[in-house]
């Protein structure tokens, strides 16, 4: 299955290590391996950091910033086919020192989720009908489903936070490989473009992740304004 499945429109963004400003690795995070889809456990936390972008429709336009700000996203139980995520805002992060308003949900918020691994799908399946779900998935949702076999259809490049697919207002599965991003660097990287909603002045998304890897980015971005906020994952 090459789809994502959506209840409802979101946005999400997309950066890369070509940025405006260095990323500051904030807070002191465990050094983490790369940690796979069905070798996770109890107590591993998935760190993040938070960007924005300009102009998404815009190539000639690549601004955009890492704001200081810093996810934690914890496995917290085992379940019979994944696990129950925790997410939360580390208080280390800039949005709580500053007056400015350029995040969406509320910074205070604990969501929890569950990430339910069926065959070669995770289906992520938010535990309550909160309008807002999840931090790591920006805009709200009922269950997000991801393909996890690897894509080897056609390839594509990133640059700044955005892909080099010219716009459509559709939906396309790419993949992406020796892909650096803080440092770090992924072999073979899944890339799922959500642009369709766009087409309703909905907003679009996408994610980059493997099966070896996990989720390593979550963007999404405004039909209207083309401003976009995602997480890049910290090792």
């Amino acid at each position: 299955m090459r789809n994502i499945i959506f209840s409802t429109s979101l946005i999400l963004l997309f950066i890369l290590s070509s940025c405006s400003k260095g990323v500051d690795p904030g807070p002191e995070f465990e050094e983490l391996a790369l940690t796979s889809f069905d070798d996770l456990k109890v107590g591993d936390v998935l760190q993040y950091t938070l960007f924005s972008g300009e102009n998404y429709f815009d190539q000639d336009n690549q601004k955009f910033d890492y704001t200081d700000d810093y996810l934690n996203v914890e496995i917290i139980e085992i379940l019979t086919n994944g696990y129950r995520v925790k997410e939360w805002i580390d208080n280390s992060s800039n949005m709580f020192n500053t007056t400015d308003n350029y995040y969406y949900h509320d910074k205070n918020e604990v969501y929890y989720n569950d990430w339910i691994i069926v065959g070669d799908e995770i289906r992520i399946e938010k535990t309550t009908e909160d309008y807002n779900a999840s931090h790591l998935f920006i805009d709200k949702f009922s269950t997000l489903i991801f393909d996890l076999d690897e894509f080897n259809g056609e390839e594509i490049e990133i640059t700044s936070w955005k892909t080099d697919r010219a716009f459509s207002e559709s939906d396309a599965d790419f993949y992406v490989k020796d892909f650096e991003l803080l440092d770090n660097v992924y072999d073979h990287l899944n890339v799922v473009v959500r642009d369709g909603p766009m087409a309703a002045d909905g907003n679009g998304n996408t994610y980059l992740y493997s099966q070896e890897a996990g989720f390593v980015r979550s963007v999404t971005y405004s039909a209207w304004t083309g401003r976009g906020l995602g997480w890049d994952r910290l090792r």
